[in-house]
């Protein structure tokens, strides 16, 4: 037989019981909440070391190009200080018949002065060469007929 206090415990169990479901349901919760956010870290570490490995080839590529600058701008010092010594150098000469001459050709036909051959690039790309290839005698002579047509 029943007794109050029996049913009362029996509430009491029921309850109890009641209660440990709504926690176990929310340690699952909170279980598969804590797997999707250590995937979600996964994939952020990952996403984070492939920005870190394209920030290293970033930095190659920009320190490259930084290395070019400064070899282009050392070859331009070199220009110009080779047209400061042609200029001093053509200043200083008295003019001749023969200067005076070329001095016109030259304004005509806008011939320019040789300047000295550009530095060797090749150690930092050699994509753009490949196509490249010697200019041959011919073609400096079909060059130069036709500037001058």
């Amino acid at each position: 037989m029943d007794t109050p206090q029996s049913f009362e415990t029996t509430q009491h169990l029921q309850y109890f019981i009641a209660i440990l479901e709504k926690c176990n349901n929310r340690i699952i919760s909170y279980q598969t909440t804590a797997k999707l956010l250590h995937e979600d870290n996964k994939q952020l570490y990952i996403m984070i070391d492939r920005l870190r490995e394209q920030n290293k080839h970033d930095s190659c590529r920009v320190n490259m190009q930084q290395q070019a600058i400064r070899r282009l701008d050392e070859h331009i010092s070199l220009l110009q200080g080779h047209y400061e010594t042609l200029t001093r150098e053509r200043s200083h000469q008295q003019p001749t018949w023969n200067d005076s001459t070329i001095l016109a050709a030259e304004q005509e036909e806008m011939i320019l002065p040789e300047l000295p051959e550009l530095p060797d690039f090749s150690d930092i790309s050699d994509e753009w060469l490949e196509d490249d290839l010697p200019e041959t005698t011919q073609s400096k002579r079909r060059r130069v007929t036709l500037s001058r047509r």
